[in-house]
């Protein structure tokens, strides 16, 4: 089964507005993408690679990496695999303090930045292996 990468980007898109980045969980962008495909993924281990993918096409575009709203439920933060996903996105900083800081600066940069012509071919898509 795949996944829509240009789906995902357009649900991470309607995230921002007004020039905010709002953050959604693992488990609310599964939902999301249901909502839109009525196709269900995990939320845990479904969309690592389809986020670091979106990332990488993003930092072609010199765009800040969008996955950064995609928070842990509980834990309010990336997953694991957001540091270092991509060369927009720096390895994981070594403190907790420097973790908040960068990922708030990612943030900023996301909810500034005009994504208004931001747009993903439809017809990329990403396979995945069924959890």
């Amino acid at each position: 089964m795949s996944i829509n990468i240009s789906t995902v980007f357009n649900i991470l898109k309607q995230e921002v507005k007004n020039g905010k980045a709002s953050v959604l969980t693992y488990s609310e962008l599964s939902q999301a993408y249901y909502d839109y495909t009525g196709v269900y993924h995990e939320p845990h281990g479904s969309w690592d690679a389809v986020l670091g993918k979106i990332n990488n096409w993003l930092y072609t575009k010199n765009a800040p990496p969008i996955s950064a709203i995609v928070i842990l439920k509980g834990k309010n933060e990336p997953g694991g695999g957001f540091w270092g996903c991509s060369p927009n996105v720096p390895n994981r900083p070594k403190t907790e303090e420097e973790k908040i800081i960068v990922w708030m600066k990612i943030l900023e940069d996301i909810g500034m930045y005009d994504w208004q012509n931001v747009t993903l071919s439809p017809t990329v898509r990403i396979a995945v292996t069924p959890t």
